[in-house]
């Protein structure tokens, strides 16, 4: 047997010559279930069978039994139950007399696709979704290859600033009826492009909508209101009536697109948003409404869920802020389905906040985690929904990642059971991969988990929501700000300008990066050889951001320092010392996630003139070197 997995076939299982994969079922979904478990099932036949009664035992799940000859037969009410068993022949191989069965504890699970590398049937089985959203704009092809994976297929319209939609067919309109041009507010990140008050602005979103979910033959429309967010319009009308808040908004808007999909026999799904606590990004105020707590969550949100027809499906995020890993648990998840209404929670698993999947990590403890608690708010007749793939990364494809594909093979398997054993799934995705050196390939990325974390959010605290650096001290701190860990008393007491907190940064780095060195692989070849590479990057990373935080923390305490009236060199001295590791050690991944010397240069003359408005220029006079 080849111990190599393939692992573009998606399977689980080393490849080797098999009996026969054999079905009589006419679908593309059946006959991409058969080549994926060609070679995968050892000396068992399997026969693949499609059984429509079967729905009201397994919904859309699959069962195999063993025939009197012998041969596994692997059957499903639908073809997509086909691929979710073709995806763990691990699960099943062993069948006996008792059949082995396999229900999905969700019963709606949406993925996103981004049409870049495998195809809609290999991620239907990978993730185990029964449907997918595409960009809106998705060639026509995509849409047929969502009908032969036998999955829902949406449209995603993103934002409602409708001058980003098209802006030749929206230049067209404003000159048609100027009325429903909107007042900006000004130095908000949410704009005024159209005026709610207006009804030509609905007759325009209906319009759009319809269109949109008619264009590819939509089974309906994903939609999101943020980030670009285009009806905070500040006009006498809109101010004076009854749409002067995000919420009375968002409760139209709800009723405007359901209306006009539900007209044409198609489907709804709104995205609520996390963006953290509402902060300036440049010059502009991200008013962030819904996530400074339950309250301003439901303020937000729950005139649209009250007001909202019941076929209307609510998508909400696990966590309460887009800029860190292991963020706070939503404030609003399960408040749709406690209002009667279906709601999906959403993971992201993409590397957007943990280095772009060019350092190793695992979320598996976070998802377990998170699976659980949102399988107790929503239910299980309510669903998940997963954005997967490669942040801003055209050259990543997810599924063949040796080093990172565990966490999306984590959520696959609780999404379908959350009390599944955790550490059966880290097995059955690592011994494949790592043979022999399974166990410490686990040991490590498990390490990597709490070491991600560490990397990208200092004690807690918000980081860029694309793992790059920022390059001011204002930047910085605004994304301190920028998650909801403020409003919990570990997240005030994080951001006091105290010596015991320069020194937090400094020990949680350490700690990490010393968990890291004792977990790293020795293999010189193969997957853990890709690992333990890039693991070196991720210890390369703690170390530079060891520095980086550790001097910004060091400005912090000088310039509260400075408004006490008194000074401290001995910490300007050290952050001298910080801004001299980043000159003789550079950043190995300055090209992917942007170098840190801007931040550190930036810090360092902010720290200057906090120390020279107190001890004057000749401070170094009275400064002991750092240690």
């Amino acid at each position: 047997m080849n111990a190599k997995i393939f692992v573009g076939t998606l399977c689980l299982l080393p490849c080797a010559l098999g009996a026969a994969v054999t079905t009589a079922v006419d679908h593309p979904a059946a006959a991409r279930a058969v080549q994926l478990l060609e070679g995968k099932t050892g000396d068992a036949a399997v026969r693949l069978e499609v059984a429509p009664a079967l729905a009201s035992t397994l919904a859309d799940g699959y069962e195999v039994r063993r025939a009197p000859d012998g041969t596994l037969v692997v059957a499903g009410a639908r073809p997509r139950a086909l691929l979710y068993a073709a995806y763990e022949p691990q699960r099943w191989l062993g069948a006996g007399d008792a059949p082995v069965r396999r229900v999905p504890h969700f019963r709606q699970r949406l993925l996103n696709f981004t049409g870049k590398g495998h195809s809609v049937a290999d991620w239907v089985a990978a993730t185990g979704a029964n449907s997918v959203h595409l960009a809106r704009n998705a060639a026509g092809r995509l849409v047929q290859a969502c009908r032969d994976a036998d999955v829902d297929v949406y449209a995603f319209l993103y934002g409602c600033d409708a001058s980003k939609w098209n802006r030749g067919r929206f230049a067209a309109f404003i000159a048609a009826h100027p009325e429903a041009k909107g007042v900006d507010p000004g130095r908000s990140w949410e704009k005024g492009v159209l005026c709610p008050s207006s009804p030509a602005t609905w007759a325009f979103f209906t319009q759009t909508i319809t269109e949109l979910a008619e264009s590819g033959d939509f089974d309906g429309v994903v939609v999101t209101f943020w980030d670009d967010y285009g009806l905070n319009c500040c006009c006498r009308k809109c101010r004076a009536g009854a749409l002067d808040s995000f919420g009375a908004r968002n409760a139209v808007l709800v009723n405007c697109f359901e209306q006009a999909l539900k007209a044409i026999g198609k489907r709804l799904i709104v995205r609520t948003w996390a963006s953290g606590a509402p902060h300036f990004l440049g010059d502009e105020w991200v008013h962030a409404p819904g996530y400074a707590g339950r309250e301003d969550a439901l303020a937000t949100w729950a005139r649209a869920f009250e007001a909202s027809d019941r076929a209307t499906v609510f998508v909400t995020k696990v966590y309460n802020a887009d800029c860190q890993p292991d963020p706070p648990f939503s404030n609003l998840l399960g408040a749709a389905a406690a209002a009667g209404r279906t709601e999906l929670a959403e993971w992201q698993i993409t590397g957007q906040t943990v280095g772009l999947n060019y350092l190793p990590y695992s979320n598996v403890g976070h998802t377990a985690r998170t699976m659980k608690k949102a399988a107790a708010l929503v239910g299980r007749d309510n669903g998940v929904c997963l954005y997967a793939g490669g942040y801003k990364r055209g050259d990543y494809e997810a599924l063949d990642d040796d080093v990172n594909s565990i966490n999306i093979h984590a959520w696959r398997q609780l999404a379908w059971d959350p009390d599944d054993d955790v550490a059966a799934i880290w097995r059955e995705w690592a011994e494949p991969r790592y043979g022999a050196d399974a166990p410490a390939a686990v040991a490590a990325l498990q390490a990597c988990e709490r070491a991600a974390v560490v990397a990208f959010s200092p004690l807690g605290l918000g980081a860029p929501t694309e793992s790059k650096a920022a390059k001011t001290v204002q930047r910085r701190e605004d994304l301190l700000r920028y998650t909801n860990r403020q409003y919990l008393p570990e997240g005030r007491t994080a951001l006091m300008p105290t010596e015991a907190n320069i020194q937090a940064v400094v020990d949680e780095k350490n700690a990490a990066i010393a968990a890291l060195e004792a977990a790293r692989p020795a293999a010189a070849k193969g997957p853990a050889a890709e690992l333990a590479r890039r693991m070196d990057l991720l210890i390369a990373h703690l170390k530079t951001y060891r520095a980086v935080d550790g001097a910004m923390w060091r400005f912090r305490r000088l310039r509260f320092l400075k408004d006490m009236g008194v000074s401290d060199a001995r910490l300007m001295r050290e952050i001298e010392a910080d801004f001299d590791f980043l000159r003789h050690n550079p950043y190995p991944l300055s090209e992917a996630l942007g170098s840190p010397v801007p931040l550190m240069r930036d810090i360092h003359s902010n720290a200057l003139v906090c120390v020279e408005r107190i001890l004057g220029p000749d401070w170094r006079a009275s400064a002991p070197p750092a240690q």
